[in-house]
């Protein structure tokens, strides 16, 4: 319940805004200007519905939907089956209303029809609305989808989980030392312009991957380049040690497929500024 010092409602006791995609299922009651979803709207209410009782402790405007509205319900629903209660005493049915002023565009429903998703006109239930005898007693809720957010190499993420639709998600995808972030792919695509910290609506189903690579050039694997680096490949070359497997990929900047001297070169240009990328990235 939200209240407002003339309005009480189930979503917000007063609103400018327009309000879209709600439900309540709470009792609401108190004074002034008291309804299901909002107590006083200068807006219009969408594609909502209201299953809770309303009791105004004054005579005043009272509704399944809105108390006062100067707005339009457009697609809205409330509960022919839940009390309406104006100065203690319960109205008739004939004498509820879904808004306490007119025009009242709402539509009265019993509770067994509001548990079937014929009864609501305009409402995505593809996308945004689910009926599940199992939840919320039948009633509509908000329909979940799953973010399923993985690491692919050297790096770990966070984000993953349910969320409702239309709801924020924010990946966020962390590298690992020596290792550097490559980006978010789907289906095996990468998505454009979708950095470490992606935020995105949820409107479906998504699998993601967070890949990783190794700091090319690194060699040393200390998470930044380094005379080190350059060191490490000459003396490779001129074999006074060895590199792993690893190394070699790592050291082969400019993606001939060998490690050369070229490779040594292009590492000292870039810590020295001369270069702002290696030819392969």
């Amino acid at each position: 319940m939200s209240y407002f010092p003339s309005a009480t409602g189930g979503i917000c006791g007063n609103s400018e805004n327009i309000i879209n995609d709600c439900y309540n299922i709470g009792a609401i009651s108190g004074g002034g200007n008291i309804g299901g979803i909002c107590g006083d709207s200068s807006s219009n209410i969408r594609r909502s519905y209201n299953i809770g009782s309303v009791s105004n402790g004054i005579a005043n405007r009272t509704g399944g939907i809105a108390g006062g509205i100067t707005g339009i319900a457009n697609n809205c629903y409330w509960n022919t089956d839940s009390p309406q209660i104006v100065s203690s005493v319960p109205l008739l049915l004939i004498d509820k209303r879904g808004t306490g002023s007119d025009p009242d565009n709402t539509t009265p429903l019993s509770s067994e029809a509001m548990k079937q998703q014929s009864s609501f006109a305009g409402f995505d239930f593809t996308t945004i609305w689910a009926i599940d005898p199992e939840e919320n007693d039948g009633y509509p809720v908000f329909r979940a989808y799953d973010i399923d957010a993985n690491a692919v190499g050297k790096g770990v993420v966070a984000g993953s989980g349910g969320y409702g639709c239309n709801a924020e998600v924010i990946l966020i995808a962390t590298p690992n030392a020596g290792c550097r972030f490559d980006g978010w792919y789907e289906n095996n695509t990468k998505v454009a312009g979708a950095g470490a910290m992606y935020t995105f609506k949820v409107s479906a189903n998504r699998t993601l991957e967070a890949r990783f690579t190794y700091l090319l050039g690194n060699v040393s694997g200390s998470g930044k380049l380094a005379v080190t680096d350059a060191r490490m490949v000459l003396q490779y070359l001129v074999g006074k040690s060895d590199l792993t497997p690893t190394q070699l990929d790592i050291a082969d900047a400019d993606g001939s497929g060998d490690v050369t001297i070229a490779d040594a070169r292009l590492i000292l240009q870039r810590l020295v500024g001369k270069i702002d990328k290696f030819p392969v990235e």
